[in-house]
């Protein structure tokens, strides 16, 4: 799913080792998507993993055009669901710079 909007908060990132015995990191950000209405924004809380934190370099007060997937999990008779963001483009580049605005 494609959603366009500016990443309102970026909060810390978190790391750890799986069961596999692999190292991955994580952070999360949130992205408010539709201020049509201010007193009633929407956002979608979503995650960065690995290597991607680096690449994409999301910054908050940002506009970005952003992939995300949506995963359901079941455990223990309780449902989790995951949005893991795997492309992200920064709307309002400085061509002379590659910045983002």
């Amino acid at each position: 799913m494609t959603i366009t909007g500016t990443i309102t908060t970026a909060l810390p990132e978190t790391n750890g080792v799986s069961k596999a015995g692999k190292n991955w990191r994580r952070r999360d950000y949130i992205l408010t998507y539709d201020n049509s209405k201010p007193e009633y924004p929407k956002s979608v809380l979503f995650s960065v993993m690995n290597d991607n934190i680096d690449r994409f370099s999301l910054q908050e007060g940002k506009e970005y055009q952003v992939e995300i997937d949506f995963t359901t999990r079941e455990v223990g008779g309780r449902f989790f669901m995951d949005a893991n963001c795997w492309r992200a483009k920064a709307n309002n580049v400085d061509p002379s710079t590659g910045e983002v605005k």
